[in-house]
């Protein structure tokens, strides 16, 4: 609905305006009236508003000067002036305050419909590319924080194939010459925090993010694992300054962390593991606590490259695996690699696993020497990579998997990390891997399984809402207010309205 304002010094004509919107024209919703601009203005002032119907002239300020604080404030609202044939040369002023709309007195309501229809059919094509460009941002975002996943892994075969990522996804820097780091970013007294935060490890995880990307735009954060109480980011100057990298590199991360306090009250230190002159030196830079987590990251993204059929990059990432560990003996390798493989595959395929799988993993394991142990292992995840172009079988089961998990376990503090672990992927891609094949995010589906709960807990039970709250993992106030948008009422209103009354009674 998109939110109107009418303004005119004369009650009826307001009133007569606001009653034929309200009768005559979907879309619309008049939330204010006014006598004057000066009522007009104080609307706007602590509200957004998408339209504003006024009239030129009225007894305190007039319609212009309601144009004159849109237009020198930078808001979007709309302006139909209201006229009479004898205002017209105040009308013709308007132009200078972007307004586009005009009614002549006396309203010719026919004429009103003809001009709101095309306001409203403006309006909803600037949401839909306001909303086009949110999407392409948060993907733009995405794609990148995954291109610079892939380099620290070392997924990249060549400086050719990052220079045409990064074209791809409109960085524009010096791969050479652009100066970037590895930074940890740990949060103090982590586990007493999370507990009196209330609201999820993913909910904490997206407050710090926000505030990091809230600092100078010219440093661009990019996370690339996160374990409990650290954020381990590549962080880039995307602008040709010459700077002494490392000392504003610290004013910036010194500057987070004192938003995060005053913010959070939350303390956090930072440590800058590496800097890097040139994007290029970044590939296969990134030191994990474990070898065991390094590894396990790389399965994940390599499963993830599987998952959705990009052979390319899932074997240009094996192929820097496999030189890696290479250094055990070939049995040991060959152990490894079934033990990796049975990893990748674990609930891809809905049953019976295809033929081609167990063709593949039989080769493997007949395999001698490195190489041809490598050759069996590429062709089996290219099978796999073109499977998973073909079908979906694989997709329904990951997210059957997933789902199963949030259902067993919506009463504990689970986060997007966890779920994302029991499918053996990375929670930045599970997180968009999930959206796209359920049509809404992680966040949104573990309310709804909370939710439901909770209203059957409500409905069967004498539990007290407290209880009822710990039982489907909230802190009791959280609870309320998740309660409150999902269904419109607080829990004690849906006690009292819908369970006694009925919801047809109200």
């Amino acid at each position: 609905m998109f939110k109107v304002i009418v303004v005119d010094d004369e009650f009826n004509i307001r009133e007569g305006i606001k009653k034929f919107i309200e009768t005559n024209l979907t879309g619309f919703e008049v939330t204010h009236t006014a006598s004057d601009g000066r009522g007009a203005i104080d609307i706007l002032k602590k509200e957004h508003v998408d339209v504003v119907i006024t009239d030129i002239k009225m007894s305190s300020l007039s319609g212009l000067d309601v144009a004159r604080y849109i237009k020198q404030n930078g808001l979007s609202s709309k302006i139909v002036l209201i006229s009479g044939y004898k205002d017209f040369e105040y009308a013709q002023k308007a132009i200078e305050y972007n307004v586009e709309h005009y009614l002549l007195k006396p309203t010719d309501f026919k004429q009103m419909k003809s001009v709101l229809c095309a306001v409203r059919e403006q309006l909803e094509n600037e949401r839909h590319s306001f909303d086009e460009k949110e999407r392409n941002r948060k993907l733009l975002s995405f794609f990148r924080s995954e291109f610079f996943i892939g380099l620290a892994m070392n997924a990249f075969k060549s400086k050719e194939e990052i220079r045409n990522r990064m074209q791809f996804l409109d960085l524009n820097v010096d791969p050479e010459q652009a100066n970037c780091a590895v930074i940890d970013i740990k949060i103090e007294d982590y586990d007493e925090f999370l507990a009196a935060w209330g609201r999820g490890k993913e909910g904490l995880n997206n407050a710090i993010w926000n505030i990091i990307n809230c600092a100078d735009s010219r440093w661009l954060f990019y996370p690339i694992l996160i374990l409990d109480n650290t954020i381990k980011t590549i962080c880039l100057f995307a602008d040709k300054e010459q700077i002494n990298f490392y000392k504003e590199l610290c004013t910036i991360l010194e500057e987070i962390k004192s938003n995060l306090f005053d913010y959070f009250s939350m303390q956090v230190n930072y440590t800058v593991l590496k800097t890097f002159k040139g994007i290029y030196e970044l590939a296969g830079a990134v030191a994990y606590p474990k070898d065991g987590d390094a590894n396990g990251e790389k399965l994940k993204l390599l499963r993830a490259y599987m998952l959705s059929g990009d052979g390319e990059k899932a074997l240009n990432l094996f192929s820097a695996f496999f030189e890696q560990m290479r250094q055990s003996d070939a049995d040991n390798l060959k152990a490894n690699l079934l033990k990796w493989f049975e990893l990748l595959l674990k609930g891809v395929f809905a049953a019976p696993e295809p033929a081609e799988v167990g063709i593949g993993l039989r080769k493997i394991s007949d395999s001698e020497g490195y190489s041809e142990m490598r050759k069996q292992a590429e062709e089996l995840i290219s099978d796999i990579c073109m499977m998973a172009g073909e079908k979906d079988n694989q997709v329904e089961s990951v997210i059957r998997q997933a789902k199963n998990f949030i259902d067993e376990n919506y009463m504990r503090d689970i986060s997007l990390d966890d779920v994302a672990n029991t499918v053996y992927l990375s929670p930045i891609y599970f997180s968009r891997f999930f959206k796209t094949h359920t049509g809404e995010t992680f966040t949104d589906y573990l309310i709804g399984v909370r939710m439901k709960h909770a209203i059957e807990l409500l409905s069967n039970t004498d539990y007290t809402i407290n209880e009822i709250s710990v039982r489907v993992g909230y802190n009791s106030r959280y609870f309320n207010r998740i309660f409150k948008k999902y269904t419109g009422f607080t829990p004690r209103e849906y006690c009292r309205k819908v369970l006694f009354w009925g919801a047809d009674k109200l």
